[in-house]
């Protein structure tokens, strides 16, 4: 229950709040059910009694007028068989009350012109988590740079000569592409000879840029 609360003493109580959430993802049948955070949010959602619908990026259709989105509405994830769905609807994309955006990379063309076409809802003050614009902004593997203190050893370099210093100076490093997702494109580099052809293919010939990060062993612990 949620409380209006004035110098420590409360006022007014309210039940439950119900949102209708919309999320945007890959195909359902594509997300893992036991571990993705899309599938742990959605079952959250649900058992708090929300409305949670669900959408791909073909079940959007936008003209000058209006912005519909044919959704499904979300009735109970069933593990491990998958989600009980209602049939497919026509929504105003405005009739949300929270959209998520949770399609995976790759961040590719057809990636970036969904942001731009989301953007558009934020002019009619629809709620994102995340915001489009943001996340064109922030790279998800870049953000950390803005907290130096607070990250292990890192460097971002399409370089091979930089790249194969810092792996000397650490031993045993991690190789990142920076549009991956669910650890797609990370490689463990111990021996710079035997990783070279995966190092070679991940920087694209020294033509991409890719994270470095040294080792932590305590990885292994979680």
């Amino acid at each position: 229950r949620y409380s209006l609360v004035s110098r420590g003493t409360r006022i007014k109580s309210f039940g439950p709040i119900i949102m209708k959430h919309l999320f945007v993802t890959d195909p359902l049948s594509q997300l893992n059910l036991k571990n993705d955070s899309s599938t742990l949010l959605i079952q959250e959602g649900l058992s708090r009694g929300h409305e949670i619908y669900s959408a791909t990026l073909s079940d959007l259709l936008v003209t000058p007028h209006f912005f519909t989105v044919r959704a499904q509405k979300v009735l109970q994830v069933d593990l491990p068989n998958g989600y009980n769905l209602e049939p497919i609807q026509d929504h105003p994309a405005t009739s949300f009350d929270l959209i998520w955006l949770r399609k995976n990379p790759p961040f590719d063309e057809t990636y970036l012109l969904h942001l731009g076409l989301l953007d558009e809802l934020s002019k009619h003050k629809v709620a994102f988590i995340n915001n489009p614009a943001s996340i064109r902004a922030l790279n998800e593997k870049l953000t950390i740079m803005n907290f130096p203190d607070d990250i292990i050893q890192t460097i971002v370099s399409m370089n091979l000569d930089d790249l194969k210093s810092f792996w000397q100076i650490h031993g045993k490093i991690v190789l990142k592409g920076l549009t991956g997702f669910g650890g797609d494109a990370v490689i463990m580099v111990e021996d710079w000879s035997k990783s070279e052809d995966q190092i070679l293919k991940l920087t694209n010939n020294g033509n991409r840029f890719v994270m470095a990060q040294k080792f932590i062993e305590n990885v292994y612990q979680g």
